[in-house]
């Protein structure tokens, strides 16, 4: 039976005539269908009858350490409790069965996912303390108190926070998870292939305790999605960097496109890199390449050749397998029409001469390959001629980087933007090098998407929540 899944205005359900299907990418099957609204509705929402200022009030009345507990207790209820889906009972082997389908990932990958999530959750104190940079939780309920000897006073910047959520990864959804800790509400715009994570986890923080008018869930065309983040006065926006382009200058949106992570190693470790390879395959291969951490490029002083062999006959290893399998690793891709932009386009830089997909004579079948009815793109690895190379500057949603052999010098001098950095190395001037780089993770000696939440990289979040404000008393 196909679930039905409704729009849900400030928790209550609104079941849309207009539809459009989730289905299996293998079988074409229709799995769910999205209740889709339009621009109009999300503004009559937000504007009209002080329904965010109820919102707000519901979820500031609730004291900041028992939101800390619900939030910990919904980990429990997302991992194991039999929760609502559109109508139908859900449990998690059914989310994890009904995730794998539509969204392509493995049901291990699905599974880890869930692990992350539920660890956020779980550790929301730290990540409280972390993005407020050790405020007093007392705080959140007075409203002012003291930090360091000096007086503090705080108010909610927003009255909710808009969030238009992607289709790549389930564990994205951590971003959100917080404010509803930090006391204000959510608008959901749910990914058009992956509607089910932010479903569950809003009815699993209902099952905990938080109130139903704290969570809106929006399906809708990118037209109406572009509204939530104005009306709600803040938000987080996820998608490529066309997408997030147009709210790159609007201090009020944080913006999430391509994370074009990278990794260094150090000319006082380069010669022992065959130690580092399984560390390399880590860093380009979690999550199926789908996380933002995933490293796109490597920048190495000397060995690129040998280098690049060894890491793509590893890489190669990483095959299409059927969903359920344990070892599967490499996720399909949710629409396959952009798999095969994606292959040409690294045909095309290819054939410009100068880079060499290294992997291809590795790999069994063709970077663009299909498996049990489902579009993948197998690990590619590419030895590029320089920084500058149209291939070395790509991300892409599956395991893809690029090698080039340049000194740390260049290396640091030609980085571009990036997330997340690695360096290894156990030179104390690149160590200092690299926390002093613009990147806004930096790894030394672990692999970029290992994360510490007390540290959260989204160190402005609680900037977009919340005024810091001075008194006298």
């Amino acid at each position: 039976m196909t679930i039905q899944l409704p729009a849900l205005r400030f928790g209550d359900g609104y079941q849309s005539l207009n539809r459009n299907p989730v289905v299996d990418l293998g079988s074409g099957e229709e799995i769910a269908t999205l209740g889709l609204v339009d621009g109009s509705m999300i503004a009559t929402d937000c504007l009209h009858g002080g329904r965010l200022q109820v919102a707000l009030d519901a979820l500031q009345a609730i004291p900041v350490r028992k939101r800390i507990a619900m939030s910990v207790e919904a980990a429990n209820h997302f991992e194991s409790a039999t929760l609502d889906c559109g109508g139908d009972d859900q449990t998690l082997d059914n989310y994890i069965e009904q995730l794998a389908r539509t969204s392509g990932l493995s049901f291990a990958l699905a599974k880890a996912n869930t692990s992350r999530i539920c660890a956020a959750l779980r550790s929301t104190e730290d990540v409280l303390n972390g993005l407020s940079r050790g405020l007093p939780l007392d705080i959140y309920d007075t409203g002012f108190g003291t930090q360091g000897g000096a007086n503090v006073r705080i108010n909610p910047r927003i009255k909710a926070l808009g969030c238009c959520m992607p289709n790549n990864s389930p564990g994205v959804h951590v971003l959100w998870l917080t404010p509803l800790a930090f006391g204000i509400p959510v608008l959901i715009r749910p990914g058009s292939s992956e509607p089910f994570t932010p479903y569950r986890l809003i009815q699993a923080h209902i099952a905990a305790g938080y109130p139903k008018e704290a969570f809106g869930y929006y399906p809708c065309d990118y037209g109406a999605a572009d509204r939530i983040p104005t009306l709600t006065g803040g938000g987080i926006v996820f998608g490529s960097d066309a997408t997030v382009e147009k709210w790159a200058s609007n201090p009020r949106v944080n913006v999430h496109g391509s994370g074009y992570s990278k990794l260094f190693l150090g000319d006082d470790v380069v010669d022992d890199w065959e130690r580092l390879l399984s560390e390399m395959v880590k860093n380009v291969a979690a999550n199926s390449g789908r996380s933002c951490f995933a490293v796109s490029r490597i920048c190495v002083p000397r060995h690129a050749t040998q280098i690049a062999a060894a890491l793509a006959e590893e890489l190669a290893k990483i095959a299409p397998l059927p969903l359920q399998d344990p070892e599967a690793r490499l996720s399909a891709m949710s629409m396959p029409q952009v798999a095969t932009m994606v292959d040409e386009s690294i045909r095309e830089g290819l054939e410009q001469g100068d880079a060499t997909d290294v992997t291809a004579r590795y790999r069994k079948g063709d970077r663009l390959t299909t498996f049990e009815g489902r579009t993948y793109l197998q690990p590619t690895l590419v030895t590029c001629p320089g920084n500058d190379h149209p291939l070395a500057q790509k991300e892409f949603l599956f395991p893809y980087s690029a090698i080039v052999e340049c000194s740390t010098d260049q290396a640091f001098a030609e980085m571009g933007p990036t997330l997340s950095l690695a360096v290894y190395t156990n030179d104390d001037q690149l160590k200092m090098r690299a926390r002093r780089s613009h990147a806004r993770l930096v790894s030394i000696n672990v692999p970029t998407g290992k994360l510490d939440r007390r540290q959260p990289h989204e160190e402005d979040l609680f900037d977009l929540l919340y005024h810091r404000q001075s008194y006298v008393e």
